[in-house]
C-alpha cells in the first residue's frame, strides 16, 4: 500500500505565481504616485501661467487710460520677458493688435478709435511645451 502524499504547503510554482500578482499591483501603485505628483507640479505650474497672464493684462489695462500709448509702434512698455515657473523656465508676451469696430478686421497696427485686442501668452518647458493665453478688448475712452 502506498502512502498518501501530504499536499499542504505552496509549490515554488505558486509562489513565483502570486509575488508576480503582487509586483504587477505594487508597481501600478508606484506609478499612480508618479503620475499624481507630476500632474500637481504641471497643474501648479499652469497656475502660475494664468496668474502672470492676468498681471500683465491688468498692467495695459491700467494704460487705457492713455490710448495713444497702447496704439503707438513701438508700445513705451515690455511687451517680451523671462519668468520662472515654479522650476521651469519660461516666457511671456504681449501682442497688441487693433480690431475695427465696423468690420472686426484685424489690423497689425492699431488706428485711432478701433478696439484693441490685447493678448497676453506664457510659454514653458516640462516634459513637453505648455503654453497658456488670455486676452481683452479695450476701447479708446476719450
Amino acid at each position: 500500500m502506498r502512502k498518501k502524499r501530504s499536499e499542504s504547503g505552496m509549490t515554488m510554482i505558486e509562489l513565483a505565481i502570486a509575488v508576480l500578482i503582487l509586483l504587477v499591483g505594487v508597481l501600478s501603485v508606484v506609478n499612480m504616485f508618479i503620475t499624481g505628483s507630476l500632474n500637481v507640479v504641471t497643474t501648479g505650474n499652469a497656475n502660475l501661467a494664468m496668474n502672470l497672464c492676468r498681471q500683465k493684462l491688468e498692467e495695459v489695462k491700467m494704460r487705457q487710460a492713455d490710448y495713444n500709448s497702447l496704439t503707438a509702434q513701438p508700445v513705451s512698455f515690455p511687451t517680451v520677458g523671462t519668468t520662472t515657473l515654479g522650476s521651469c523656465k519660461g516666457t511671456w508676451t504681449i501682442t497688441i493688435e487693433g480690431i475695427n469696430g465696423s468690420t472686426e478686421e484685424v489690423t497689425a497696427t492699431p488706428a485711432q478709435g478701433d478696439y484693441l485686442r490685447v493678448t497676453v501668452s506664457v510659454v514653458w518647458m516640462e516634459a513637453i511645451e505648455h503654453k497658456r493665453r488670455l486676452f481683452t478688448y479695450i476701447g479708446d475712452i476719450s
